[in-house]
C-alpha cells in the first residue's frame, strides 16, 4: 500500500513539473523541423534538449542542438513542392523569404551535406501541456 501512495504522489509531481520534459521538447522540435514539406529537404539525426530556462510560469526556451543531412541541394530546394505558400503575391515574397534564409544559414548546400545546429525553441505552457511556438 505504502508503494502505491508513494507511486501516486512521484507521478502527480512529476505531472507538475515547471518546465516540459526532455523527450516532449525534442518529439516537438523534430516534428516542427520536419513540417510544410521539410522532410522532404532533409532528415533529422539527432535532436537533444542541451539546456534552457524557464521565464516565467508559462514560458520555457529551450536549447536543443539537432543534426541534419540534407536529401536535396540548394537548386532542388528552389523548385520543391514545399508549403511555401506561393497561392497570393504575398505568399510568393514570403517563399522568397524562406530561400534566402536557407542560403544564408547553409550557403549553397548540396544532397548529403551534414549540419550540426544549435537553437532556442520557446514553449508556452497551456491547458494540455507543453506546446512549441512557432
Amino acid at each position: 500500500m505504502k508503494n502505491l501512495i508513494l507511486l501516486t504522489v512521484i507521478l502527480f509531481l512529476a505531472g507538475c513539473s515547471g518546465t516540459p520534459g526532455s523527450r516532449n521538447i525534442e518529439n516537438k522540435v523534430e516534428a516542427s523541423l520536419l513540417q510544410d514539406g521539410f522532410d522532404n529537404v532533409w532528415t533529422i539525426n539527432r535532436v537533444d534538449h542541451v539546456n534552457g530556462l524557464q521565464k516565467d510560469e508559462t514560458t520555457y526556451v529551450a536549447i536543443v542542438e539537432y543534426d541534419l543531412t540534407f536529401k536535396i541541394d540548394l537548386s532542388e530546394f528552389t523548385q520543391t513542392d514545399i508549403d511555401l505558400g506561393t497561392e497570393s503575391i504575398f505568399g510568393i515574397f514570403e517563399a522568397a523569404e524562406i530561400i534566402g534564409q536557407m542560403a544564408t544559414k547553409f550557403g549553397d548546400f548540396e544532397a548529403g551535406d551534414n549540419y550540426t545546429l544549435k537553437d532556442e525553441f520557446t514553449f508556452i505552457k497551456m491547458d494540455k501541456g507543453w506546446e512549441l511556438i512557432e
